[in-house]
């Protein structure tokens, strides 16, 4: 038994029965041996909305399209959306946070049940147009941001950003279940917010979010991620990890991942009912995922749990202090909806 082998099951157990409602909890576990994916609730074909996980992929998008001489990473959005008084913003801005950009459209409201559905196209460049932006800022994390750059790499290619994402980046690494805009196959899991199913998100305009995926599925990103292929999409992976800016002390980002402590590129997401956070340890070999279907406030517990087991902790440490009541009855063994343990993957090898 490896790392991956015990620590799955432990991240299950820890999380477990504590939120309130039937909630679908997943876990990938990867090092060099395998890669462990673990599923509570939760049907193998199970689609969990990932959140901002999404922004990481679209880093990961521009890194490609840069990478095949369509964009360069400098260059104006104004070329490609009507930006008015902003065209002067570069992609590489975008996806770094560092426009200066407010964290949500102007107008937009926090909490609503569905706060990206009214966003699309023409509505996202008429914000854009009167967005008040802090040019000069450092770093101000703008999910209005990815909107926007979801759209110009869409306006890039002349084709949906779900169609290049799909092209791009999930067929290639065999993530045949994922997609945004009900591309791909499987199906959509309900989450819960408060004990109550939660209404799905809709994103006329990805990029912040709207990706859903499988446990499974996203073990092939995560190990992609973690192993680059060598090919364009592993040039462009490896890219996205490399630090653009520095946040704070412990904090950098590249083209959507964060790099916490020099050591660990992580990210984490969240919707009205879903939580996830991912992290991946290149000097070790391992990467940690833990999708729940529960609602987005929950990622912060989430993190804590990915960044301790990565660390050689006991992933349970992160647990909530309210447990919810099936808590003290768990029997891994007999609950967890089994260990499902995938063929090691080379290095060098993209599914």
């Amino acid at each position: 038994m490896g790392w991956a082998a015990d620590i799955a099951p432990a991240v299950i157990e820890t999380f477990h029965g504590a939120f309130p409602g039937a909630v679908p909890l997943a876990c990938v576990a990867i090092d060099p041996e395998a890669t462990v994916v673990e599923l509570d609730g939760a049907p193998p074909d199970g689609r969990f909305e990932v959140g901002s996980l999404t922004k990481t992929m679209t880093g990961t998008l521009l890194a490609r399209l840069a990478g095949e001489g369509l964009v360069e990473l400098d260059e104006n959005i104004g070329r490609w959306v009507a930006a008015g008084p902003h065209g002067e913003i570069t992609l590489r801005q975008l996806a770094t946070h560092t426009s200066g950009l407010p964290r949500l459209a102007p107008g937009q409201t926090a909490g609503e049940d569905n706060p990206y559905a009214y966003l699309t196209e023409p509505v996202v460049e008429s914000a854009l147009r009167r967005a008040e932006r802090t040019p000069g800022r450092d770093f101000a994390y703008s999910n209005f941001g990815y909107q926007v750059l979801g759209l110009a790499l869409a306006r890039v290619t002349g084709r949906p950003y779900g169609t290049i994402l799909a092209e791009l980046v999930l067929d290639p690494l065999g993530m045949t279940c994922s997609g945004v805009d009900g591309l791909g196959g499987g199906q959509r899991i309900t989450g819960y917010v408060d004990g109550k199913p939660a209404p799905h998100w809709d994103m006329p305009v990805p990029g912040p979010g709207g990706v859903e995926t499988t446990a499974e599925d996203f073990g092939r990103y995560l190990a992609a991620c973690l192993a680059p292929p060598p090919d364009a999409l592993g040039t462009a992976i490896r890219l996205a990890q490399i630090p653009e800016a520095r946040i704070d002390e412990h904090r950098e980002i590249g083209l959507g991942w964060l790099i916490r402590d020099d050591r660990y590129v992580w990210h984490n997401g969240g919707t009205g009912g879903f939580a996830g956070s991912a992290a991946i340890d290149p000097a070790e070999g391992r990467a940690l995922a833990i999708l729940a279907g529960t609602h987005g406030t929950a990622a912060h517990q989430l993190d804590r749990a990915v960044l301790t087991a990565l660390a050689d902790g006991d992933p349970r440490e992160a647990r909530p202090q309210t447990l919810g009541p099936q808590w003290e009855q768990f029997d891994a063994a007999g609950q967890a909806g089994g260990i499902r343990t995938l063929p090691p993957r080379s290095p060098h090898t993209s599914e």
